[in-house]
């Protein structure tokens, strides 16, 4: 009696544990996103959402997570920091989430970043140019982005200004307190890349016109003049340069107030991601796969949503799949296991916004490399090909 007793046991604690497995290895591994849905940016924000669920189905339809689905949760925060911290709450405490992608907005990121660093909540940043290595007062431990950083595109700025011959560079930038700090960084990655500083000139908040900033910079040598300021300021910026004849070279955040302009008149440098100008990559680059997948099945065009839509888009599935990458290279499957994945990934993710390895002292990770080296003149891009040594 009491051997069968026993073994009813053990048939019962076993039935448990393999209906606990089967439940364990078929539920969903949840990622929630905090995008606007609504409000003047709710274009860019189902821009992301879009590129996100198709990222989630294409890696469902290839086994998901170790045969687990892949779910995500959307917060709408309508460009409000009161609904960003709400949706945060509700992603993480009730939809239990392993890590959050967002914002869409740069000014939605502080808060952001100190919610997911107190709750311990890896967050993937999707928007804005800032740089995720340490910095006094200030952890990156939670914190990861596939948006490129300003010290990437700085870099890669000097690189196309460097692959194009052009030795001597003038710095253009707007007078405030932030843009002092920038200044510093673009001496510095200039000299990095050999390329000589003639000069650098200022603009108030308030100025219209920078032609008499040009001018001097072009007198004082500089082949090409960097122009370093708020969206907001470059339509002044590109009216000047045109009016002048300077070869400018702009960040890709500031592309977009550009495209109202007659942009046939404008000669530009910059670096942007693959995902903006995919009819220039190499027929050997590693991008290609990416980014025809990205195009075939997210279905958007630049002339609909513009390159910050295109953006929005391209760190919505570059998000979802170094997330999936991470989580798949990981034994447990928590929020902490998901950090320390992304930290220390074996080989690169190569994505539509660039190649990314996220390391202990850089959570972006981006390669300089894997930004194009582009020359707008004749109103089209083209790409800078050169036989120097590679920077």
């Amino acid at each position: 009696m009491l051997k069968k007793r026993l073994i009813s046991i053990l048939f019962c604690i076993v039935f448990i544990f393999i209906s606990w497995a089967q439940k364990s290895f078929s539920e969903p591994v949840v990622i929630g996103a905090l995008w606007d849905l609504s409000g003047p940016e709710a274009q860019i924000g189902l821009c992301a959402l879009q590129a996100a669920r198709q990222a989630i189905n294409n890696i469902n339809s290839q086994g998901g997570i170790d045969g687990r689905p892949l779910k995500l949760y959307v917060a709408d925060t309508a460009g409000s920091k009161k609904q960003l911290l709400i949706g945060a709450q509700v992603l993480v405490y009730q939809k239990h989430v392993l890590a959050i992608l967002g914002p869409i907005h740069p000014e939605l990121i502080k808060p952001l970043w100190n919610f997911c660093s107190i709750h311990q909540v890896p967050l993937i940043i999707t928007c804005g140019d800032k740089n995720i290595f340490p910095i006094a007062g200030r952890s990156i431990y939670w914190i990861f982005s596939v948006s490129p950083p300003k010290s990437t595109i700085m870099k890669a700025i000097y690189r196309a200004i460097a692959k194009q011959g052009f030795k001597k560079a003038g710095i253009l930038i707007e007078s405030n307190k932030q843009d002092e700090e920038d200044s510093l960084w673009l001496r510095g990655y200039g000299l990095q890349y050999r390329i000589d500083i003639m000069g650098i000139k200022e603009f108030s908040p308030t100025d219209t016109d920078m032609t008499p900033q040009f001018k001097t910079l072009l007198s004082e040598g500089a082949q090409v003049v960097i122009c370093w300021a708020r969206s907001s300021k470059m339509n002044y910026v590109c009216q000047s340069a045109i009016s002048t004849g300077a070869t400018i070279a702009i960040s890709p955040y500031t592309f977009n107030s550009v495209i109202p302009y007659n942009l046939s008149d404008l000669d530009m440098i910059s670096a942007l991601p693959p995902v903006l100008a995919p009819n220039l990559l190499d027929s050997n680059s590693t991008s290609n796969v990416p980014i025809s997948l990205f195009y075939s099945q997210v279905k958007i065009r630049i002339e609909d949503v513009g390159p910050f839509g295109i953006m929005a888009a391209g760190c919505a599935w570059d998000g979802i799949n170094l997330f999936t990458k991470a989580a798949l290279a990981t034994d447990y499957l928590t929020r902490g296991d998901i950090r320390e994945s992304l930290e220390s990934l074996k080989e690169p993710y190569i994505g539509v916004m660039g190649t990314f390895l996220p390391y202990k002292q850089d959570h972006c990770g981006l390669e300089v490399t894997s930004l194009l080296s582009l020359h707008w003149y004749d109103g089209m891009w083209h790409k800078i090909m050169s036989s120097i040594n590679e920077y």
